[in-house]
């Protein structure tokens, strides 16, 4: 346990000198395409881009788990709310990371809205708690993110997103910064059961980022994913199935060093079934 602790203390520290406190928030639909954030429609709670929330009516209740290189000391949860009404969404969204006492936990409100059903915007304001080793005080850190989407057709999609985007992060601790996160993303959908994306991510820490995804539909009710990442090399995959309200999705990344991490997330639709009767 010691040893394994200790692992997790150097990556920790390693992953926050270089990336800062911040981190994107998926589901396991976004993993198994490769953590993909550009991909429309979902109505899911932990999208990565806020701005796609609105545009779904109803309430949404999500919880995500994911198992970090099969190390329990890097475990992280998410569990989320969203309420849709016509045009806007409200959100809000709790992730825990690690093992007492080497704990993070980030904590998000998000507001988007619907324009003409054409443009979506979306904006979040975050707050992050970690607590690094015993004996040492927290670290405190608030920052905000924002999304746009685009439809430009019936069958392609354009969005943008940013964390900390103006670099405006505070921070209790001035060597614990938060980057600036910056994503670009397009989403098409040659027939109705395909769905490709292509997304550009850059931070101010490190170089710049390519994500390929697809998904499959068949029978309305079944997803196959799968998708590829650089810097590092990386591979995923994933399924999913969907039942009125209940959606189930897994999802599998490989890292080229640190091996496996897998994904669960269990999505529930209170109200509506517009968006979902299949």
């Amino acid at each position: 346990m010691k040893i394994l602790m200790l692992v997790w203390m150097s990556a920790g520290c390693a992953l926050i000198g270089k990336w800062g406190l911040g981190q994107e928030v998926a589901d396991a639909r976004a993993l198994g395409m490769a953590g993909i954030s550009s991909v429309p429609g979902t109505g899911y709670a932990i999208a990565g881009n806020p701005a796609w929330w609105a545009g779904s009516a109803g309430t949404i209740a999500g919880i995500t788990s994911r198992d970090k290189y099969l190390l329990k000391e890097m475990k992280d949860v998410s569990v989320s709310l969203c309420h849709g009404w016509k045009s806007d969404a409200l959100g809000i969204s709790i992730t825990m990371s690690g093992l007492h006492p080497y704990l993070k936990q980030q904590y998000e409100l998000s507001y988007s809205r619907e324009f003409a059903e054409k443009v979506h915007s979306g904006i979040g304001l975050v707050y992050i708690h970690f607590n690094s080793t015993e004996g040492t005080s927290a670290v405190y850190a608030a920052t905000f993110r924002a999304g746009l989407g685009f439809r430009l057709s019936e069958k392609l999609w354009v969005s943008f997103y940013g964390l900390n985007p103006l670099g405006l992060g505070l921070s209790s601790r001035g060597s614990f910064l938060i980057p600036c996160l910056y994503l670009a993303g397009l989403a098409y959908q040659p027939a109705e059961t395909v769905l490709l994306a292509v997304e550009l991510a850059s931070s101010n820490e490190a170089g710049i980022v390519v994500r390929g995804g697809m998904e499959y539909q068949f029978r309305q009710r079944f997803f196959l994913r799968a998708g590829c990442s650089s810097h590092p090399f990386r591979v995923a995959f994933g399924t999913g199935f969907t039942k009125n309200r209940l959606h189930i999705d897994l999802a599998a990344e490989y890292h080229s060093y640190l091996g496996l991490s897998p994904a669960l997330s269990l999505n529930y639709r209170f109200g509506s079934l517009q968006e979902d009767e299949n």
